[in-house]
């Protein structure tokens, strides 16, 4: 698709990991106090369980290593939880404008260390490993029993980690409640595979390299991992369309050599073309453009009418506004509007015919005189 899209240097840049995985069945089941099936998914990298496992549910609060031992001993087969069921974000729509960072200069990263929650997490699965416990459970903290999955493996290996399973928010909102009360037994089958031996993944690279600080990048980022639960437009896509469809874009309108540039430091007639480039993102069926080519110079405004007649022969519906008779040349279809008022509906071909006049500016002012003599008349 990035060659599709005239990029340069497409290429892959790959690395090797640990193991590969691959999602086999998942199946849960409350068994007390309340027969009930559960909805579940592996969460990645997860080991498989050994076989159907049933056990109590224990929910583990400890959140400092020396916490561990009040459970020494009480886990052995036991499905164990972390955490309260999550508190879940509004799904109103979003309000007021953007907050986030203001673009930042790149940094070099800094060396990366372990934090206090990460070498927590590593002692916890160590302890509870130990123990014997059979699984662990998350919620997955989503509306509508939608399902989330994280990795729960360190650097995609598979030894540390624990026969781990995310359930939908309201099958673990209902086992909660239920522990608050007394004993709750679920069963549980996983059954996931490992590669044996490490494998390659790539990063796709693809740039435009424009002939004005060549050496100078903006890194547009997105990703296509291996969570089959987020597939298509639901996860990867939205990202990867929309990364593409900004170089699609640049290119479309020559912004090449511009490319790292600050929109506010171009010049009005580069800003139009980022106006347009912006518009052509979304791919629009109708597409409004209000002097478009007003006050640029010739060579620009040759290229940006090649582009709206390429956009209209591919289905766009172009609708411009302007006062200038020669961007009305260069439309195939006129409406003519003085003061509200529609005067005439041509082209540009029949307008000159009708009216006798060489140019669309005469036979424009033709038609209003026309117009001024019946209305007086």
């Amino acid at each position: 698709m990035a060659r599709q899209y005239s990029l340069e240097n497409v290429h892959l840049e790959g690395w090797k990991i640990a193991h590969s995985w691959q999602r086999g069945t998942a199946q849960a089941q409350l068994v007390k106090p309340v027969l009930r099936t559960l909805t579940i998914a592996s969460a990645g990298w997860s080991p498989s369980t050994n076989g159907l496992a049933r056990g109590k549910v224990v929910y583990v609060s400890a959140t400092k290593p020396d916490e561990f031992q009040a459970y020494k001993g009480k886990l052995k087969g036991a499905i164990v939880t972390y955490e309260k069921p999550s508190e879940l974000m509004s799904q109103g729509p979003a309000s007021g404008p953007y907050d986030g960072p203001d673009v930042q200069a790149p940094q070099a990263p800094e060396r990366r260390t372990k934090s206090e929650s990460e070498k927590f997490d590593e002692a916890r699965r160590a302890f509870l490993r130990r123990e014997g416990v059979s699984a662990v459970l998350y919620d997955s903290g989503k509306h509508n029993a939608l399902l989330s999955v994280s990795n729960v493996a360190v650097d995609y290996e598979s030894r540390a980690a624990l026969p781990t399973a995310m359930l939908t928010h309201e099958d673990y909102s209902l086992i909660w409640p239920l522990l608050q009360k007394g004993e709750v037994e679920i069963q549980i089958a996983l059954t996931n595979s490992f590669s044996d031996a490490p494998v390659e993944v790539h990063n796709v690279v693809a740039e435009i390299r424009g002939a004005e600080k060549p050496d100078e990048v903006v890194i547009l980022c997105a990703h296509l991992d291996s969570w089959d639960l987020g597939s298509g437009s639901t996860d990867d896509g939205t990202g990867v369309v929309s990364v593409l469809e900004a170089m699609r874009a640049i290119k479309a309108v020559g912004l090449d050599d511009h490319r790292t540039a600050l929109c506010g430091n171009l010049s009005g007639g580069q800003r139009t073309r980022v106006s347009l480039a912006c518009a052509l993102v979304s791919r629009p069926e109708l597409l409004v453009l209000d002097e478009p080519t007003v006050g640029l110079d010739p060579v620009l405004r040759v290229d940006l009418w090649d582009q709206f007649h390429q956009l209209a022969q591919r289905g766009t519906t172009l609708v411009v506004s302007s006062h200038v008779m020669d961007e009305a040349d260069h439309c195939g279809d006129l409406l003519l509007m003085r003061e509200g008022h529609l005067l005439a509906h041509s082209t540009p071909t029949k307008l000159r015919e009708d009216t006798g006049c060489q140019s669309l500016e005469e036979a424009f002012l033709s038609v209003i005189r026309h117009s001024t003599a019946a209305a007086a008349g």
